[in-house]
């Protein structure tokens, strides 16, 4: 973002501080005694770009830190030349009641699976000291966005704060300690994808990381994570800059960490980019250097500083998640328990109404800190993942999860987050048109099926003929253009905007055109009917499914 954007926001932020004067913000955290254990505990921040999972241990922090163009692979159409017989075949077979062999003779249609969302790297910090602690606290405040740790030792009140800014595209995190020289710390980074790390004079400490180009979707698989490790072979880049300032104390950094002794207050400033180049574009052999956006992101965060920094964050993101407050109650009885009590509580006695009100609250969070212009659309986990191969490859399911992850867009008043869908079904429509065409033989329109990913993969997963574990019952399901462009059209009905349905027009008039083609006559009532035909999660093939025809 531009400097003097920055500057705008943070002449925003002396407004959004008046409007929340009044507001008492144990309504709207999520707070806990104690730090972090698994995964799924850490404190979720987003810029949109970056995801971050605060873990909050007193003596071995981790930040664990994902982006959300860091998938494996590169761009594969997947597309099957013998497509139009092969669904010939199968329109015949299922007419004639063989189920069986439909399901067989259609695993020829079958492409490969879509790439893997992968973890970035990791941020681990120790701190040296005593491991006992009192008071401690971990936070998330969602009207600021901001994580919040504190704890007292020894008579040293220790507070950190964190949060991940949109404007500036970078982590930024505070560290301070209640007495002089306190602060004694190490920070090292990770990854567990291909990585190495070194000082740059001027730029702090760098990791620098590969993707791998195929990660297997099945266990049977012999080859399940694969690098080309040699000039020009295939696979995402990536780099992870930090930076640190402190107000006392030195610091010392060598090739894998940085070391701060003797500190009252630390700074530190993260920022993350791949070689991602666009959907249609190989991240090895045709991606951008990832370096210059991120020393150029830092470099205005260090002039700029963390309190100027924060302002801009906060103004931002209140600008977003204060469109929409609520109570259902005046009751404030629970407010002051812990997050995980409130919730073990509510399943006992339903009484703590805002604890419903925190629930909905944290969805309208999520959808701000995983989708935002510019980005790429939220996947099965959002923006956050901790796994080299995770649950179905943390990819994009359209046969219901990720129209499902956009269903709160409009109706919560979180219209711009709702444009990353948009822009990636833009790219699903040029890659759709292709396998409509070469798969089915059908020259209008476009279609997508159940499984993408990055690369706007459009055409069956499955792993290809052999996979034992592959089924027709999700891959022969031509029919998410069609849910997508519900999308559209749906917030055109909340924004009125005539230029967006203009724009946007083509892609909904190719997803219903490709519906209109993909209907054939049932022989035996004379119907136009879906054939093949599937609905999410169950396992009957047919044709004409009621699902497939409430989408025509």
């Amino acid at each position: 973002m531009p400097y003097f954007l920055l500057v705008f926001l943070i002449s925003l932020y002396s407004f959004a501080l008046s409007a929340q004067s009044h507001v008492d913000h144990r309504y709207m955290r999520l707070f806990y005694n104690r730090p972090a254990v698994a995964w799924e505990e850490a404190l979720p921040l987003g810029n949109g770009k970056m995801g971050a999972m605060i873990f909050g241990s007193v003596t071995n922090e981790r930040y664990q830190i994902n982006d959300n163009t860091l998938w494996s692979g590169a761009p594969v159409d997947g597309n099957i030349k013998e497509g139009p017989s092969i669904l010939l075949q199968v329109r015949n077979q299922i007419f004639a009641g063989d189920y069986a062999a439909a399901a067989k003779s259609w695993r020829k249609m079958h492409g490969p699976y879509s790439a893997r969302y992968l973890p970035m790297a990791d941020v681990h910090i120790q701190f040296h000291g005593d491991t006992g602690y009192k008071n401690y606290s971990r936070s998330l405040a969602l009207d600021s966005a901001i994580s919040r740790i504190s704890y007292e030792t020894h008579g040293v009140a220790y507070t950190r704060e964190t949060f991940t800014s949109h404007p500036a595209g970078i982590l930024a995190s505070q560290f301070t300690a209640s007495k002089a020289g306190a602060l004694n710390f190490t920070i090292r980074l990770n990854s567990k994808l291909r990585y190495s790390t070194k000082t740059k004079t001027g730029a702090g400490l760098i990791l620098y990381g590969k993707a791998p180009s195929y990660v297997a979707h099945r266990e049977f698989e012999k080859d399940q994570i694969v690098y080309e490790d040699y000039p020009g072979g295939e696979g995402m880049l990536f780099q992870v800059h930090f930076r640190i300032t402190t107000d006392g104390g030195t610091v010392q950094y060598t090739d894998s960490s940085v070391i701060v002794k003797g500190g009252r207050t630390a700074t530190l400033f993260l920022s993350q980019e791949t070689s991602f180049n666009g959907f249609n574009k190989s991240p090895g052999k045709a991606g951008k250097d990832p370096g210059p956006d991120v020393e150029r992101r830092l470099d205005v965060a260090m002039r700029l500083g963390y309190n100027r920094l924060k302002a801009a964050h906060i103004a931002d993101h209140y600008r977003l998640f204060n469109r929409v407050g609520f109570a259902l109650t005046t009751d404030t009885t629970y407010l002051g328990f812990p997050t995980d009590e409130r919730l073990r509580n509510f399943a006992q006695k339903p009484e703590d109404r805002h604890l419903v009100v925190l629930y909905y609250q944290f969805g309208r969070y999520l959808m701000i800190a995983a989708s935002r212009p510019g980005s790429r659309p939220t996947n099965l986990q959002g923006i956050w993942n901790d796994h080299v191969q995770p649950p179905w490859g943390s990819n994009y399911t359209m046969n219901i999860n990720t129209e499902m992850n956009y269903w709160p867009a409009e109706i919560t008043n979180l219209s711009e987050c709702h444009e990353p869908l948009f822009s990636f079904m833009r790219e699903l429509a040029a890659n759709g048109a292709k396998t409509a065409a070469i798969n089915y033989g059908i020259h209008e329109g476009w279609t997508a099926h159940h499984n993408s990913d990055v690369w706007a993969k459009t055409s069956p997963s499955g792993g290809n003929e052999h996979d034992p574990k592959a089924s027709p019952r999700w891959s022969a399901w031509p029919m998410a253009g069609g849910w997508l462009a519900t999308h559209l059209w749906e917030h055109y009905l909340f924004s009125g905007d005539r230029k967006f349905l203009s724009a946007n027009f083509p892609v909904m008039q190719g997803a219903a055109a490709f519906l209109l083609n993909w209907l054939v006559e049932d022989p035996s009532s004379g119907y136009l009917v879906t054939n093949p035909s599937t609905s999410p999660e169950n396992t009957m093939k047919t044709d004409g499914k009621e699902y497939d025809l409430c989408l025509v």
